[in-house]
């Protein structure tokens, strides 16, 4: 199966920034509500990166209009392109990370506006959403699905009439899906593709760990895209994770794992016999305050225990009251010693 929102593995937030540039641009082309108005001018002002790009994006879309660059053919105009003249094809990441220089001179692809990408691919741009750092995002959809992205995640949404597709192209998110035997519902994370019809699963995809899939409820096969002979079947309770070499390992889970490890929707971090040191790392996806342990025998400490996301410093003062440790906060930090 292909996506016309796929995206290369290594997509990182910088071009998650472009992304969402593009689909601001996208919707500016077509008119905001009040509500999208607001919500652009909260997304501009909260990293000035987010206005450069955003700029480099609406330039995209007027030198398009202005010079036509992309000839008759991907404009949405009759005819084709003056004999001799073979406009290149933007590549999909160039149409959804975009490199912004025009395509008349064929670099790096070009930012899409509805027209464009209609005529490019049939259908609607995809609906793009993002959460920030520490954040918990509720996205309802127009089948009545649910998605639940976790701290700093990012998604694209692309509802046909013959099915429903999601590219998780970053972090986690939770999927609880509306039955529809009519319209398939399929989510991308990376080499992955996991399919459904009405399912509750969590999808994590993110930098430097292998895809992953959790089952709460229903059933789901995920699949090597490029290997199909990999599917698997996954009920309620399974875990399956990728391998190197097209390989997906399915392992049975407790559902008292599945509700610790989705413990994040309702804001809360869930340990069981973790080390401190692993405790440290996930609370850095939610916070900029950074837990610090010098000491490697306390970072091996292992605990359990159920905490706010976004307060490691609550988290600290916490574990250093049952083990007996010191705490000293700083400007972004909050370090546990021994005397």
């Amino acid at each position: 199966m292909t996506s016309a929102f796929e995206t290369e593995a290594d997509l990182g937030r910088e071009n998650a920034i472009d992304v969402m540039a593009a689909a601001w641009a996208a919707r500016l082309d077509r008119g905001l509500s009040a509500a999208e108005t607001a919500e652009l001018g909260a997304w501009t002002a909260a990293d000035l990166r987010h206005q450069g790009a955003l700029a480099r994006a609406q330039a995209a879309f007027a030198y398009l209009d202005r010079a036509k660059a992309l000839g008759a053919s991907f404009t949405g105009e009759s005819g084709s392109a003056p004999e001799g003249e073979h406009p290149a094809a933007p590549s999909r990441r160039g149409l959804l990370t975009g490199g912004l220089a025009a395509a008349a001179a064929a670099a790096g692809g070009v930012m899409f506006g509805p027209r464009l990408y209609n005529r490019f691919f049939g259908g609607e741009p995809p609906q793009l959403y993002t959460s920030k750092k520490g954040e918990i995002k509720l996205v309802s959809l127009t089948d009545e699905s649910v998605l639940t992205l976790n701290t700093h995640s990012l998604v694209a949404v692309n509802y046909t009439g013959e099915r429903r597709g999601v590219e998780l192209m970053d972090g986690e998110v939770m999927f609880s899906v509306a039955k529809d035997q009519a319209r398939p519902f399929s989510v991308l994370a990376g080499e992955l593709e996991v399919r459904a019809v009405g399912t509750s699963f969590m999808v994590r995809n993110m930098a430097g760990l292998p895809p992953e899939v959790l089952v709460q409820e229903g059933m789901v096969d995920v699949v090597y895209r490029a290997q199909p002979a990999s599917l698997v079947r996954a009920a309620a309770n399974t875990r399956v994770t990728a391998e190197s070499g097209a390989r997906l390992i399915k392992a049975s889970v407790s559902p008292d794992t599945v509700a610790r490890e989705t413990a994040w929707r309702q804001g809360m971090i869930a340990f069981e016999g973790v080390s401190l040191r692993t405790a440290a790392a996930e609370f850095s996806r939610y916070s900029d305050t950074r837990i610090v342990i010098d000491d490697v025998a306390i970072a091996n400490t292992t605990i359990t225990g159920l905490f706010q996301a976004n307060n490691p410093a609550g988290f600290s003062q916490a574990v250093a009251g049952s083990l007996g440790l010191k705490v000293e906060m700083g400007p972004g930090f909050v370090r546990l010693y021994s005397e």
